[in-house]
């Protein structure tokens, strides 16, 4: 297997900027997933891998070598598309063999290697069936055996569970990640989907407007989040905004537009690089902030009310509407869900520690 490099990629689309001059590596053995909102460039930098666009500048690399000028048959790599595209008129064996057949691997080859793959994604039995004749999970791993089927040192997955229902995304995103484990294959994903991306990634590519605006473990993107739009786009939206009136060691003190005062924890970098009257927007996270209905004693304290409780598969968001704007927490007591009504008031509180100084840009 390799890892793939991409320096100083740059896309045009006649006058239309695609790819602004992106960088980042896929690591060997590893699932590099690339995120972020429809047109943001995700799927035109998985074509440049694969060979199928030319970049206007930059360079592609398969570990050391310079892969620019090889066409795609010659950079022995799988791709998995959006829409499967099966062959209808052959079975899920000669699907799974057609690529074998194109570069003429002996016969016995070829049947040794589409059984190891039925059995390797839990095809068994089903090599005689037609594609009209599967379930949708069924025809897409069909699909992700036959770009396995020649052994590719790279495998290239462009929102490979877009068009499956929400169970079956759940249960082949991780079909998907064993596979990948079991045989140790490079792995560059492209999703829009949140839940995918952290599921699966060993390291995520979060990109917009053609750039990329942050990398990292899913892990360091979530809890740190680069600036507003990554922010935003992962659905943490709580953000605070104050002028600091005074600083002390790695405490400042913020007063909000609305004339709360927040006593807020940071970084000693960031002390230094901040003075008083300076504004600041902070970041916190829904699960930093508990739920009270009556003041706390403690902490920074906000109120609010609730102005909507949603369930979301394993958990609650209730959203507060504060005079600092919309917030929103993450709960899974029964009991606390059981006390909360529509317009209720209550109060928010949340540690000196909790926010993060975060970018707007």
């Amino acid at each position: 297997m390799v890892a793939v490099t991409l320096r100083d990629i740059t896309k045009y689309y006649n006058d239309v900027l695609a790819l602004d001059d992106i960088s980042f590596k896929a690591e060997t053995s590893q699932i590099t997933v690339l995120l972020g909102p429809s047109g943001c460039g995700k799927t035109t930098t998985l074509k440049i891998i694969a060979g199928f666009l030319v970049p206007d500048k930059g360079e592609i690399l398969f570990d050391d070598e310079l892969v620019n000028s090889l066409p795609p048959q010659e950079r022995n790599i799988g791709f998995v598309f959006q829409n499967i595209a099966l062959f209808p008129h052959l079975t899920v064996y000669d699907n799974i063999a057609f690529g074998l057949e194109v570069r003429r691997w002996d016969r016995e080859e070829i049947d040794a290697r589409v059984y190891e793959l039925l059995h390797l994604l839990r095809l068994d039995g089903l090599e005689e069936r037609y594609p009209r004749e599967l379930s949708g999970g069924q025809q897409q791993r069909v699909g992700l055996a036959r770009a396995l089927a020649p052994k590719p040192n790279v495998l290239l997955l462009d929102e490979p569970l877009s068009s499956l229902d929400a169970n079956l995304r759940e249960s082949l995103k991780f079909e998907i990640q064993r596979i990948q484990r079991e045989t140790k294959v490079t792995a560059i994903y492209v999703t829009h989907d949140l839940a995918e991306a952290f599921s699966i990634g060993d390291k995520i590519v979060v990109m917009n407007n053609g750039k990329i605006i942050q990398k990292g473990s899913p892990i360091d993107i979530y809890f740190n989040p680069k600036n507003r739009f990554v922010a935003e786009f992962l659905r943490i939206s709580n953000f605070i905004k104050g002028v600091i009136t005074k600083k002390d060691d790695r405490r400042v003190i913020i007063k909000t537009a609305h004339d709360n005062t927040l006593r807020i924890t940071i970084t000693q970098k960031d002390v230094e690089s901040l003075s008083v009257g300076e504004s600041v927007i902070f970041l916190l996270m829904p699960v930093d902030l508990k739920i009270s209905l009556e003041p706390p004693s403690d902490g920074n304290v906000l109120k609010g009310k609730i102005k909507a409780i949603s369930y979301e598969a394993f958990y609650f968001t209730i959203t507060i509407a504060t005079e600092e704007g919309d917030l929103r927490v993450v709960s899974m007591s029964k009991e606390l869900l059981k006390q909360l009504k529509l317009n209720m008031q209550i109060f928010l509180s949340f540690s000196e520690d909790a926010p993060r100084l975060i970018s707007e840009t």
